[in-house]
């Protein structure tokens, strides 16, 4: 089987798993909305974007190693734990080491410290229960969709969502209500649960591997994996912060608990039709990296061309599918006189997340290729443009701030297309397949200006 035709596998299967995982979360969180208070649902969407920020932050980098040096790893048992095992062993500390002194420098800050005596000491011990393990349970699953074992993969992640939803509403039809330790219990548990199934796959994986003769780990190497982790970290953080789980929290602190719950709610739907395309295409396409590394250069030029045609092809029809269809419909049905410029500014917000899926597949090959400080470099640079745009004197609209910071964002990925075909020869495949992107973006934006 070739590379290509392993990636047309990967789609497959991946878009199954996140078709159901992601449906099934996202109904979840459509019926949390409508038996929660919505402060407590506002609560409970900033508590668990901080959990999924600080696990981020504390991977240090660790998964963006994992695809460069797979095929390094996997030569024998040896290499496997010095390449790996140990670097996740140590991932391990970080994780129940360092949010305690996080906990400990939030409890510093008013409004974070008011948020953590509202969860209770109980709640927060769950916090870092699950911080632990959906940390371990990324990298992982990472190193597991590069060895291509991604119907064990599946299995166990729908096994871990239907057991915490069946959970969940289990309490709730026996208790009548929800609070927040009836989620974050049942997801600590499941998580844990996932990561000891995950675990035992990868040891099997590990028995296969031959014993080898090659033990050593060159000087060499181990600077190209400190230097990937090390930009790939600073990437990670960089990543971080315009997602979701920074921006809940800050518009949590702006606007008070009850809109947070709102742009929580809006962000789960976005973030099931981002996965179900975007994701499942993104870990595809990082597992077929992962192994056609050792490629020459006119095969790796050709496989990236036939992929990002298929990734570009889906992304046209999933950004009508929302910007057309989908957001427009929940915005009319939320919409009040009070709520309509905050309605605005939440369409822009979530159309800014949505086009980070154009970045995906050119983020996975830069990582690949050993060069994120590339895409860091560029990442720097945009981001740094999106702050001198909110420091502008002339910006007295958040609307068209939004809007100038989306075109910026545009304008780099061109710029980083341009580079990417100079430097390798690359291409997201046809360019009517790219440019028919913008199409439901303006409509998107025209939509807007109905609502403003």
């Amino acid at each position: 089987m070739t590379h290509y035709q392993k990636f047309l596998n990967n789609i497959k299967l991946n878009s199954y798993e996140q078709l159901i995982y992601q449906g099934t979360l996202s109904l979840h969180l459509i019926f949390l909305y409508q038996v929660m208070d919505k402060a407590t649902y506002g609560l409970q969407g900033i508590t668990f974007a901080i959990i999924y920020l600080t696990s981020a932050l504390l991977n240090l980098g660790l998964d963006t190693s994992i695809a460069p040096f797979f095929s390094i790893a996997t030569k024998n048992k040896t290499l496997f734990k010095k390449l790996f095992l140990y670097q996740l062993a140590f991932q391990a500390v970080v994780l129940i080491v360092a949010p305690v002194f996080l906990f400990v420098l939030a409890g510093n800050n008013s409004w974070l410290g008011e948020k953590m005596k509202m969860l209770g000491f109980g709640n927060l011990l769950l916090c870092w229960l699950i911080v632990v393990s959906e940390g371990i349970k990324y990298s992982l699953r990472i190193f597991l969709r590069c060895a291509f074992l991604n119907i064990k993969i599946i299995f166990i992640e729908l096994q871990m969502i239907f057991t915490f939803v069946f959970i969940v509403w289990g309490l709730y039809f026996e208790t009548g209500h929800i609070t927040l330790t009836t989620l974050l219990a049942p997801l600590a548990i499941c998580s844990g649960m996932a990561v000891f199934n995950l675990g035992k796959v990868l040891h099997t994986f590990y028995t296969g591997l031959p014993d080898g003769d090659e033990h050593q780990v060159s000087p060499s190497l181990r600077k190209r994996i400190f230097s990937s982790r090390l930009f790939g970290s600073l990437h990670q953080i960089n990543h971080q912060l315009f997602s979701g789980n920074l921006l809940i929290p800050s518009y949590a602190y702006l606007a008070g608990d009850s809109a947070a719950g709102t742009l929580s709610l809006l962000t789960s739907v976005m973030y099931f039709f981002k996965a179900v395309v975007g994701k499942t295409l993104g870990s595809s396409y990082e597992a077929t990296m992962s192994q056609s590394k050792d490629l020459d250069h006119g095969n790796k030029q050709e496989l990236f061309n036939k992929t990002a045609g298929i990734t570009y092809s889906a992304l046209n029809i999933l950004a009508a599918a929302l910007f057309i269809v989908v957001f427009p419909i929940i915005m009319y049905a939320t919409r009040t006189p009070a709520t309509t410029p905050n309605l605005a500014h939440m369409y822009l917000y979530l159309i800014f997340m949505f086009s980070e899926n154009f970045f995906t597949i050119y983020e996975k090959f830069f990582i690949a290729e050993e060069k994120t400080h590339l895409f860091l470099a560029l990442n720097i640079v945009m981001n740094f443009s999106f702050f001198l745009i909110t420091l502008y004197p002339s910006s007295t609209s958040l609307t068209h701030c939004l809007v100038l910071i989306m075109l910026i964002r545009f304008l780099c990925l061109g710029f980083l297309i341009a580079f990417s075909f100079y430097r390798w020869g690359i291409q997201p495949g046809s360019k009517r397949s790219f440019t028919n992107l913008f199409y439901p973006l303006i409509a998107g934006l025209s939509f807007i200006y109905t609502l403003i």
